[in-house]
């Protein structure tokens, strides 16, 4: 159970991040735009 528990932290702490990254594209230039791409590339592996 405890394994699972952090799990669940780990992909709430990653839907977090995307979410932000998804502001930042709004509101941001190229630079976060390209830094975002980067973050998805290396998630998607």
């Amino acid at each position: 159970m405890a394994g699972e528990t952090s799990m669940v932290r780990v992909v709430r702490k990653e839907i977090l991040a995307k979410g932000a990254d998804k502001k930042l594209l709004k509101s941001g230039g190229y630079w976060t735009r390209g830094k975002s791409m980067g973050t998805a590339a290396k998630s998607a592996g």
